[in-house]
This record gives C-alpha cells, structure tokens and sequence, in this order.
C-alpha cells in the first residue's frame, strides 16, 4: 500500500529539479554572491579593533536589535560575529522568500492550473508529487547550504572557522527547507495558490516582527518563530548547532502533516474554506479595474502594512545614527560623502532609496496580476464582454501606478512617524515626502519594463523581478564595493536625485516620467495584438 502511494517519486523528483533547472541556481548563486561579497569585505571595511567595537555598540541599540537579532560576542567582536549579526536572519528572511515560491508553484500552483490532474493521471502514488517535493526541496537546501558554507570557509578570513561557516550554511539552508515545509502544508489548507502564498508570507512577516519585539522587549516571545531559532546558534562565536537539529525535526513533522492532509483531501479542495461572495456583483466591480483591487485586496493590505513597518524599522535606527556613521567607516563609504551636508541626512538618503525600492513592489505585483490572469485562463471571460484588450491593460497599469504613489507614501509616513519618536529634533515630514516621492517615475519604469514585457514577451515577465534586484545591489552596495560609475547608473533609480542632500532636478524627473509612458505604450500595444498564452 504505501508504496502504492509513493510509486515514481524518483522520476517526479528527477522531474521538478529538471522543471526549475534555472530557477533554483539562480537562487542559489544569488544569495551566495551577496553572502560572499559582504563576508569578503569585511577586512576592508573595518580594519581594527575600534571599527569593530563601534559595530557592536551599534548592534546593542534596540532598533538593530529588533532588526538583526541580539548581538553576541560584543566582549571581543570580529568579523565572524559581525556578519552572523548583520547577514544570518536577513538572509534566512530572503531564503524563506525563495522556499515559498518554489514549493506553491509545485504544489498548490501546478493543482490549480491542471498540472497535478495530468500528473496524476499517469502511473504515479498519490502522494508521489508531494514527495517529490520534499526530496526536491530538502537537496536544493542542502546544496545552498554546502555552497554557502565551503564559500565561507574558503574566503580565509580571521575568525571565520570551518566550523561556524558550516553551522552559517546550514542555518540559512535547514531554514529554507522549514519555510518549505510550512507552504506545503499551507498548500494542503487553502483552496488556491494566492491564498498559499498568502499564509506562508504572513507566517514569514509575522515571525520577523515577533522575532524583533521578542528579542527587544519579551525573550519566551521570540522563541516562537524559528528565526529566534537562527539567532541563537550564535555563530562563529558559541557555534550551536541543537537549533539546525529542532529546525530539521519541526520540518519533517510539518512535511507529515502535509501528507496527511493531502490525504485526506479532493483535488482542487482545501480546508480554509473560500469566503462566499455575494449573489449579485455590486455595480463599482464591472470593470477590470474594480475586479484587479477586488482579486488584489489581500496583497494590497499585507504590502502597505509591510511597507509602513519596513519604514518604522529603519527610522527608529536615527536616534543615535549621527554617532554611529562618524565612527563606522562601513556606511561612511555608502554615503555621498557631501560637504556641509550632516551625516544624518546622507543617511536618510541612502534609507530612502532602499525604501523607494521596496515601495515598487506592490505595483509590479499588480501589472504582472495581468499577466497570471492571463495564464490561469480567466482574461479570456473578461474579454467575452464589451472590454476591449487594450483598456483591460491600461486599467491594470492605473491601479499599479496608484498603488506604487500610496505604497511610496505609506513607506515615507512610516519612517518619518520612527524618525520623530526618536530624535530630539526630527526631520520634517515634507522632507522625508518629498524625498521618496519623487522615486515615483523610476518606480513608473519599472512598470514599463513589464508592461513591455507583458506585451511582447509575457513568459518572460520574470525579468523585471532580477533587474529589480540588480537596479537596488548597483545602487546601495555600488559606492561600498567601488562599482565603475557606468555599472552603477544601470540602475534607474541612481539617476533620481537624493533628497535632502542634492537639488531636485525637474528636468531628469519630467525625462523618465515620459520614458516610463512611453514605455507603458508600447506596451500596450503588444498586448493588443498578440495571442493570449495557450
């Protein structure tokens, strides 16, 4: 019988790694890169013992806390506890990202779009593709964290241990395999992909906040997330590794929960239960862009809470930031460096940037909400309608505009509300505005970029996601790691002027306004003529 159950999973799991044979190195390789370039500039950045001790009265300050995690080894602070502090839960939050993705698209993903019917339809256990999934899973995580850890190790920097390096990479590599773990059962709970993404992000965003209240205010709290878990193996300076153990066991129960609930399930059913909708549609909803908000509305809420909290986070670091950049030659080198301009404002232009980008996000989500509509197969009943295909992308690319304009916003009002708890004499308000505000038309490029995209090459819309990434490590790592000029101003966003420390220049803004609709045009126009995706 049980083998009955788990017939093929070898040539499923064979399968799915085939599937995603692009997808996952590029994960991989991603956060090695940023893993290895910021190990290995260490040295460089802080070169003796008062750089390093300077870090490490910064890291006891509550905010940094509640961001990184509470400082350990401070007595005597070197580089393998200054990266485990600032990278480790940081970089699981972002491995987490990746385990969710990966395992809904495998899971709930393929069961709403057909997939799972048709691979069910074939010689294969019932509970093969989940099983598929879990070795899948579990060999992807176990290479990030081989990879992460021989990287570390090899860079040869002082304090840096065979031991801790691999007690690093299994830390940010077991967590994955967890957050895995957790959307497969998630997969088995909800009734569609949007609501497993959902749930498996909130548990994310909810475990990081907690995370920092705990560790700041009420330790028991934080033991509840297993990024309280990540913290204390207190590597390269205790190296515990009982933490990776419970990690690995809580994965494996959650893995057989998911299979029980598998199950015990139809296909395509759940157990949190759709909420109804009502008989008739009200009239607000009989356009495309009433039904994108409508379908949208969860995310919408998540993103700008998110957002204000991502906000609040960096702004409560400016109480005592004016002594800590005159003492750490680490972020003096990621500021402009201009005279007669305080340290504290070339700060909040650097925070703004990494704000600004974070504030796209919502609206690329929306314009590329066409786009999955599309593939899902649900455009083509709008489009039954009197609805013409070119305002269908015109409404989406509104409410993606709209969204970025109030996500900049709530992201400046989040910083400004920390920023003016803690200082004695704050930054005003239409400061911080008008700093991130006028982010608004490289934001409005990047939904170009995937209106173009959507346009012409829809299968491709990924793109916009990696250049995302690579526009925010040119522009907030370009001056630490001396990036030539010209591969700094690939990211659109080094061409915005950085409030308050440089005079707004209309000019480039009006520039890229234009770029940016011209761009959406020509998007538009391909969405017009082309096909939708068979």
């Amino acid at each position: 019988m049980i083998q009955q159950w788990f017939s093929n999973t070898k040539k499923l799991t064979i399968f799915f790694l085939k599937r995603d044979r692009i997808k996952i190195p590029i994960w991989i390789l991603s956060i090695t890169a940023l893993t290895l370039i910021v190990a290995g500039a260490l040295p460089n950045l802080f070169s003796d013992l008062e750089d390093l001790q300077a870090i490490a009265i910064m890291m006891e300050n509550p905010a940094m806390v509640s961001m990184f995690g509470p400082a350990y080894g401070v007595e005597n602070y070197d580089y393998g506890a200054v990266m485990a502090n600032m990278m480790i839960i940081m970089t699981a939050v972002i491995v987490g990202v990746m385990a969710i993705m990966i395992v809904a698209s495998h899971t709930r993903g393929d069961e709403e779009e057909g997939r799972l019917e048709m691979i069910r339809s074939l010689p294969v256990g019932r509970a093969a593709t989940l099983a598929a999934t879990f070795i899948s899973m579990f060999i992807t995580f176990l290479a990030l964290a081989l990879i992460n850890g021989f990287g570390l190790y090899i860079l040869n920097i002082e304090s840096m241990d065979f031991n801790g390096s691999m007690l690093y990479g299994f830390g940010i590599g077991m967590i994955g395999f967890m957050f895995s773990a957790i959307t497969a059962v998630f997969a088995q709970l909800t009734q569609n992909h949007r609501g497993t993404l959902g749930y498996s992000f909130a548990i994310l965003g909810i475990g990081y906040v907690v995370r920092g209240i705990g560790d700041i205010s009420f330790e028991p709290l934080a033991w509840i997330t297993p990024l309280k878990w990540m913290s204390y193996t207190q590597v390269y300076v205790n190296d515990i590794w009982w933490p990776i153990l419970l990690i690995i066991l809580v994965s494996i129960l959650l893995y057989g929960l998911a299979f029980y609930l598998s199950s015990i399930r139809d296909l395509d059913a759940g157990f949190i239960q759709a909420k109804a909708g009502k008989d008739k549609a009200s009239k607000y909803f009989k356009s495309p862009l009433a039904l994108a908000i409508k379908i949208s509305k969860t995310m919408i809420i998540g993103w700008l809470i998110a957002l204000f909290i991502l906000g609040a986070s960096y702004g409560s670091i400016f109480g005592d930031v004016e002594y800590f950049l005159e003492t750490n030659d680490m972020y003096q080198q990621l500021l402009p460096n201009i005279s007669g301009v305080s340290l504290t404002e070339q700060f909040l232009s650097v925070i703004i940037i990494v704000c600004s980008i974070a504030a796209t996000i919502p609206g690329l989500l929306a314009i590329i909400k066409l786009n999955s509509e599309e593939k899902k197969k649900r455009m083509e009943v709008i489009i039954s309608t009197p609805t013409s295909r070119h305002m269908i992308i015109i409404q989406y690319l509104v409410f993606a505009m709209i969204l970025t304009l109030i996500s900049l916003l709530i992201t400046g009002f989040g910083l400004w509300v920390a920023i003016y708890s803690v200082m004695d004499n704050p930054i005003a308000l239409g400061v911080v505005i008008k700093g991130i505000i006028i982010y608004l038309p490289a934001s409005f490029i990047m939904i170009g970029l995937s209106a173009i995209l959507i346009g012409y090459l829809p299968k491709f819309t990924s793109i916009t996601w990696y250049y995302l990434v690579i526009a925010f490590f040119f522009v907030y790592l370009g001056s630490l790691l001396q990036l030539p000029e010209w591969m700094i101003n690939i990211s659109i966003f080094a061409h915005i002027p950085q409030v308050p420390i440089e005079t707004i220049n209309y000019l480039i803004l009006f520039v890229m306004l234009a770029i940016s609709i011209i761009m959406m045009g020509i998007g538009i126009y391909g969405y017009k003529r082309r096909d939708f995706q068979t």
